[in-house]
């Protein structure tokens, strides 16, 4: 007999990332159906626990580049987030465009330029999920914004580290270096995933402060006798 489950999705940025997910899931032999909401990032899937397992759902997941959440719904909810991520990538990229902009634009004494790609290192650490998760769109040839932020990023660090230690490949106008291009924007993107998580997790409170005003029984007059319902389900 078919099965129906509920699994928490993190790491979906995009419709390209929900596609992926449900067709991953719809894959597995046993499955009947497959739902995923970006929204609520969760993953409504129908199966038959004979022929497929739970976990193997989950590692299905887990090999096309996002993290499945386990445990109760409470847990779900806890899951990973940006915040962390996002408190340090911030300091490092505005350092890395203090280096790079700052003589420009201040009095301040021009630095080596090396300091640029130790200062983006750490952003660059903190935007890992968005490389990892390009990698596994690769595998899949199912591209998404995840390939955009890790191809703008990786390839601005990348130029300019081969700018900075072979300059002489180079020609003279085009040995410049975008350490500071590509971690605004991987800091910009984690930003913009935390302010989302944060939306994300206000409405679902709201959501359910308004399931608990909802009264447990009611008042039925029928044929001028009052009665009482039974509770709601």
């Amino acid at each position: 007999m078919a099965q129906e489950i509920k699994v928490g999705v993190k790491g979906m940025t995009c419709a390209a990332c929900v596609a992926r997910v449900e067709r991953v899931i719809k894959r597995l032999p046993g499955v009947v159906s497959a739902t995923v909401n970006l929204t609520t990032e969760k993953a409504f899937v129908e199966y038959l626990p004979e022929t497929v397992s739970l976990a193997r759902i989950r590692q299905a997941i887990r090999e096309a580049g996002y993290e499945p959440l386990e445990g109760t719904e409470e847990a779900r909810e806890e899951g990973p987030t940006y915040r962390k991520d996002l408190l340090l990538a911030l300091p490092f990229a505005l350092l890395t465009l203090l280096l790079a902009m700052g003589p420009m634009l201040l009095p301040l004494p021009h630095l080596p330029e090396a300091l640029q790609a130790l200062a983006a290192l750490p952003v660059l650490y903190a935007g890992r999920r968005f490389f990892r998760q390009a990698l596994a769109e690769a595998r899949h040839r199912a591209f998404g914004m995840s390939t955009l932020v890790a191809l703008g990023a990786g390839s601005a660090y990348l130029y300019s580290f081969l700018v900075l230690l072979f300059p002489r490949l180079f020609p003279e106008e085009a040995r410049h270096l975008y350490f500071e291009a590509g971690a605004v924007i991987l800091a910009l993107v984690l930003l913009e995933k935390h302010l989302e998580e944060g939306a994300k997790g206000k409405a679902s409170e709201a959501i359910r402060k308004l399931l608990t005003l909802r009264p447990k029984t009611a008042r039925v007059v029928q044929e001028g006798r009052r009665r009482r319902s039974p509770p709601w389900p």
